[in-house]
């Protein structure tokens, strides 16, 4: 955000010119600045970037600046070659478990605050920082709008994580969504790709949901991120329906097939994860992506297994289906011996790798905001599917103890802790 201001800065004063050069030269000027003095030309002259709008283009240079400024990324731009986290290891260690490695997702991005540095949710800034990090894996949500783009959208609809920067008036207000006045809270599946534009995400709560110069990504702008910049990182796409399967495997097949010598194949680092009851075997996702679904190296799939849908679909069947395919399993068991135990533990014994989604609140102390609608608030316990009576989930001895090989998380820095005090952060294997 402090690179946004930056700019806007310059822009208003003058030194930057609007008007007498195009939106990527703009952006050229802005690279030769001293704020931009260690960023390649490759990336400013590539046409992927000179194709972005300059609110794209900024909230990209943001993104990169940020992942400069880590560890990983400070390595990256030495002569040095240090170790990295090589991304074929990473889709190694989530198809085979390894000794003493729990693998750790940051789930919607690396979000929050980090070194004054606020980052929303499912940015780019997100994904950069993760990468920075040295987090393997990011998970991002996945919305479509109404021309069926595929987009980074937690929520059913925008208001509680972005606002359009020409009505910042109407800013809704998760704990009052039905008051007076209940600020805009448009669903995303009747807003147009074009009309996103003039949108702008906001902090997460604990940073007052101030808006920043984030807009809301598309998929094929994390794909440019991560090739352009080199990411050593694995993307989860949330997928909730098929329609939105088939429209990231078009955009994940397009990157893979125009992508530039020596850039990363984006088929072998983005990992589907759909819900089991979109696709319960294998064939129903090839016949919903497509023929070019099959085309070597194909596409890389973890089947999620909730306690809500026990009485949708026979899932130990469905496991047993997927079983030649699957890179990995997410099987979300939320207490000893309950629903989904037994999954856990065949996935467990036959040497494949479970992953879990570690929900951690984000009010209070035990509340969630609504995906559907981003209102607040849902305990854990008023979503128990039939039989469950707890959700132990949040606590991180109960994910150890149930021999769980890969987390998710919205705190993955903390949990990284955690695990390597543990002797369970062995990343050896994934340089």
């Amino acid at each position: 955000m402090r690179l946004h201001n930056a700019l806007l800065a310059l822009l208003t004063l003058g030194l930057l010119s609007t008007t007498t050069t195009s939106p990527a030269q703009t952006q050229v000027d802005v690279y030769n600045s001293s704020l931009y003095s260690q960023v390649s030309t490759d990336i400013t002259s590539d046409p992927r970037f000179t194709s972005m709008t300059p609110a794209e283009q900024l909230d990209f240079l943001d993104a990169s600046l940020l992942y400069d400024q880590t560890e990983a990324g400070a390595v990256a731009n030495t002569a040095a070659l240090a170790p990295h986290f090589n991304v074929s290891y990473i889709v190694a260690a989530l198809r085979t478990p390894k000794e003493h490695l729990t693998l750790v997702g940051a789930h919607r991005g690396l979000h929050g605050e980090y070194h004054n540095h606020p980052i929303p949710e499912n940015s780019l800034a997100a994904i950069a920082g993760a990468a920075g990090y040295k987090i393997e894996i990011a998970e991002i949500d996945i919305k479509l709008t109404s021309d069926n783009v595929p987009v980074l959208l937690h929520d059913q609809t925008l208001g509680r994580t972005a606002l359009n920067k020409y009505n910042r008036s109407l800013k809704f207000d998760p704990f009052n969504p039905d008051g007076s006045p209940g600020g805009s809270n448009q669903p995303v599946s009747v807003t147009s790709s074009t009309a996103l534009a003039d949108y702008r995400l906001l902090t997460d709560y604990p940073q007052g949901r101030v808006i920043t110069g984030s807009t809301i990504p598309k998929l094929s702008d994390v794909l440019d991120l991560i090739m352009m910049k080199h990411l050593n990182i694995v993307i989860m796409l949330d997928l909730k329906d098929s329609q939105a399967a088939k429209e990231c495997w078009d955009v994940v097949y397009h990157a893979a097939v125009n992508r530039k010598s020596g850039e990363a194949d984006p088929r072998e680092f983005v990992v589907f994860k759909p819900n089991a009851t979109i696709f319960p075997v294998p064939q129903d996702m090839l016949n919903a992506l497509g023929a070019t679904a099959s085309v070597p190296p194909g596409v890389l799939v973890m089947p999620v297994y909730t306690t809500s849908m026990v009485s949708l679909i026979p899932q130990y069947n469905s496991f047993w289906q997927w079983f030649p395919n699957a890179l990995a399993y997410e099987v979300d068991v939320k207490q000893y011996n309950g629903n989904l135990s037994s999954t856990l533990q065949t996935a467990l014994s036959y040497g494949r790798t479970a992953g879990v989604f570690q929900p951690v609140p984000e009010y209070g102390s035990d509340e969630y905001f609504d995906s559907r609608g981003g209102s607040c608030c849902y305990t854990l316990a008023d979503v128990f599917a039939p039989n469950d009576t707890a959700d132990l989930r949040p606590d991180y001895s109960f994910l150890v103890n149930e021999g769980f090989q890969f987390i998710n998380s919205d705190a993955p820095l903390g949990l990284v802790d955690q695990l390597q005090r543990d002797g369970r952060r062995d990343t050896y294997w994934l340089y």
